[in-house]
């Protein structure tokens, strides 16, 4: 693996995490590498390549353009399509040793993303794209940028796909990718709608990313790291032999990674809130549960038990009140428990549940109603808003 292979595949790690993603996958020949990265979430699968040729002067400087492009440009999109065809015929992607496996989406519903990571040419070059698709382009200059800026798995690719539907309405923007990353941001997560034709300032990512509104917003972000550590936490030391609850309640190893792909899902916004939420709870001693709903409509359970409590009691605990949630909200479906001991100041363990029933009948409200009150479980919840600016003045 190159330099900047290996750059592209730590920042691949940091934003979508080991679990989704996978450096060099297993091409269709023994030893050959289908691309740089893979990146494989929900129906979405993001393809990169990665080429760092450096840019030579030529007597006519047209005869330079050209060869970088067709060795750094058009050799990589030759790459992006001959992997596309061949994940296309299969339903499993590995890496080169075997190690790690990745299940792909059912072919019928599979969105792909193509991503070229072409550095060297000190942007001394026009760059040529193909006219009738879309591929991403990133360079030395706006690499970092991006995957800081939209380093979670939620913000990338919705990034990728508002691209996407702006440019297949048959309108056009012309700036270098931060610089379009930046009108993106300015317009509240959207690209202009009344313009067909959009030109960029070179300067625009500067100035945006100057303000303090983005300052601020920065600031107030770092919180919501604790969000991304839980989910890398789970996808290292879970513990298999607590995976299976004994009882009416079972939470398999893959109930488990639906509850880390859950918790992926929450774009840093997202994530500021609930880590937010999640430290102000725990700083509570009087509070044993806290339910909060994300901007995506997912019901987390939050609960803290002393450290004397087994942790197969917590996680029956956890689960019954995923139950009980349910009854308290029934137009939600999807309830994601996290428990922890109430004191995590030196350490701590942490045991997750994921719950999904869509059907829920009278029965079932009137037995949880029971079991609400025989154990005092939610049986009188307060509700309240809360308010937060992404990027407060």
């Amino acid at each position: 693996m190159t330099e900047s292979e290996a750059l592209v595949n730590k920042l691949c790690d940091k934003v979508f995490l080991s679990l989704w993603t996978i450096a060099s996958p297993r091409g269709k020949e023994e030893g050959k590498e289908l691309c740089d990265a893979l990146v494989v979430f929900d129906n979405n699968i993001v393809i990169i390549s990665v080429k760092n040729i450096k840019y030579k002067e030529t007597e006519k400087i047209e005869i330079g353009w050209n060869r970088w492009n067709k060795s750094a440009i058009e050799e990589s999109i030759k790459q992006l399509k001959g992997a596309k065809r061949f994940l296309d015929t299969h339903d499993e992607v590995s890496s080169k040793n075997d190690v790690v496996r990745i299940r792909l989406p059912e072919k019928s519903i599979r969105t792909y993303y193509f991503l070229t990571i072409s550095m060297g040419s000190q942007r001394e070059i026009p760059i040529v794209l193909p006219q009738n698709e879309i591929v991403h382009f990133l360079d030395e200059y706006n690499l970092d940028i991006l995957f800081s800026e939209l380093d979670t798995v939620a913000d990338f690719i919705e990034y990728l796909q508002k691209k996407e539907i702006f440019l297949n309405a048959n309108k056009k923007i012309i700036g270098s990718e931060e610089d379009i990353l930046a009108i993106y941001l300015y317009q509240n997560r959207n690209f202009p709608d009344n313009a067909d034709l959009v030109i960029l300032d070179d300067d625009l990512w500067i100035e945006v990313s100057n303000k303090i509104e983005y300052q601020q917003k920065k600031k107030l972000d770092k919180i919501s790291f604790f969000w991304d550590s839980l989910i890398e936490e789970f996808i290292r030391l879970r513990d298999p032999s607590i995976s299976k609850i004994p009882g009416y309640f079972d939470s398999t190893n893959e109930n488990v990674e639906y509850a880390l792909r859950i918790l992926a899902k929450e774009n840093r916004f997202s994530r500021r809130i609930l880590s937010k939420t999640f430290f102000d709870f725990h700083a509570n001693s009087k509070i044993v549960s806290r339910l909060v709903e994300s901007i995506n409509g997912i019901v987390y359970i939050f609960l803290k038990k002393p450290i004397s409590v087994k942790r197969e009691d917590r996680i029956r605990e956890l689960t019954l009140r995923c139950y009980i949630a349910k009854s308290k909200m029934p137009d939600r479906n999807i309830f994601i428990g996290l428990a922890t001991e109430d004191d995590i100041s030196m350490g701590h363990s942490s045991d997750l549940v994921y719950f999904n029933i869509t059907e829920w009948t009278n029965e079932d409200s009137q037995k949880m109603k029971k079991i609400c009150q025989e154990f005092n479980i939610f049986s009188n919840p307060r509700f309240s808003r809360l308010e937060a600016d992404e990027y407060p003045t």
